[in-house]
């Protein structure tokens, strides 16, 4: 569908673009958590912070995309994929067993949430998780629909929340 509305070298720029951005908001969040500037740990304005796993989650998902779409280093993008994934199923496990793993405050200290402090939203584990299956070096025919499948789906999902919270209708 997308190589009828774009011409070949614009579709090879958008695996480039969306790992940019990938790595762009999640090193910005990161960033934000270091030196404690509250703007760079949210990704839009008056939205909640983004946790530093997720954002550590984004930059390892933007190198696995990125070394997809360059066809180099498998090795590299199957580890940056595997890491994606089990920072996703370690939080799913928490969630699920209602057990600490000790990975939500690894890399910083969230003095704002209470329950699970620092820990990503089981949302995005389950989606990070997803996304391990298409950033996953597996090169077959079959596995690349897959992959274009998941990615479709990954990305509708991710639409969930920014949809809901613009269709919000408030009773005055």
């Amino acid at each position: 569908f997308m190589h009828v509305l774009l011409r070949p070298f614009q579709l090879k720029l958008i695996p480039v673009i969306a790992a940019s951005v990938l790595a762009a908001i999640g090193a910005g969040a990161l960033v934000g958590w270091a030196s404690g500037y509250e703007p760079l740990m949210t990704v839009l304005p008056g939205l909640i912070r983004m946790k530093p796993n997720t954002a550590a989650a984004f930059v390892f998902a933007a190198m696995a995309l990125y070394l997809a779409d360059a066809r180099t280093h498998r090795a590299a993008q199957a580890v940056c994929a595997t890491v994606v994934a089990m920072l996703g199923l370690i939080v799913l496990a928490e969630y699920i067993w209602e057990i600490d793993a000790h990975l939500d405050q690894l890399l910083f200290r969230d003095p704002v949430q209470s329950t699970y402090p620092g820990r990503m939203v089981h949302f995005s584990a389950a989606l990070f998780l997803l996304s391990d299956l298409m950033l996953y070096p597996l090169r077959t025919r079959s596995s690349e629909i897959i992959s274009e499948t998941l990615a479709l789906c990954v990305g509708f999902a991710s639409l969930h929340r920014p949809i809901a919270r613009c269709t919000v209708v408030r009773k005055s």
